[in-house]
């Protein structure tokens, strides 16, 4: 019993120092401005850590769960480059009022191609692309007695497009063109009179 006693003086004496000590430090810490400022960085630092931290990871939930909701979690498949023969008639062009045929292809993917010109015939490569609906080829008469023939083919892995005069060279137009979307139109365009008519 007696000892319990002396322990519980022992831990009343300790609790008062320890007060006398802890307001004597406080006392210390308001007359000195300098430590004062330091202890207030400190803690502002701190503050500013736990707040980036909580930001961050709040930031990091959000994105969680809205992947989750949207139901985007796996990796998006890669658009395969696919080509197809959308359009081949005979038109009459608004511009100078002369009959045209026009040959439409409908990419679903911007590409560089090759365009060769062997005797006055007109070659266009396209590179790593798949021809959808199959070769296609068509041979078109002129009222000059002028005739044409085209043809768009899968070679591998690339789509041939060959327009050729059949009894003299043609004058052939090609250009990309952009539609709504990632769609894109390659437009080959061969006047059905020759120029000087």
């Amino acid at each position: 019993m007696l000892r319990r006693l002396f322990h519980a003086v022992r831990r009343l004496f300790l609790e008062v120092r320890e007060a006398k000590a802890a307001r004597e430090r406080e006392l210390q810490r308001v007359d000195d401005p300098e430590e004062l400022r330091r202890e207030l960085q400190t803690r502002n630092r701190r503050l500013l850590v736990w707040l980036g931290a909580m930001s961050l990871g709040g930031l990091l939930f959000g994105l969680m769960v809205g992947r989750i909701y949207h139901g985007d979690v796996g990796p998006r498949q890669p658009i395969v480059p696919q080509v197809r023969v959308a359009q081949a008639a005979e038109y009459v062009d608004e511009d100078s009022g002369k009959p045209m045929y026009r040959l439409v292809l409908s990419l679903n993917k911007a590409l560089q191609y090759e365009r060769y010109r062997p005797d006055g015939a007109l070659n266009l490569r396209l590179p790593n692309i798949s021809l959808i609906g199959g070769n296609q080829s068509a041979q078109v008469k002129t009222k000059e007695s002028r005739s044409f023939s085209w043809s768009v083919t899968q070679q591998g892995k690339d789509v041939n497009v060959l327009v050729v005069g059949l009894g003299g060279a043609l004058a052939t137009q090609d250009h990309l063109d952009k539609k709504e979307g990632d769609h894109w139109e390659l437009v080959i365009e061969v006047p059905l009179i020759s120029a000087g008519q």
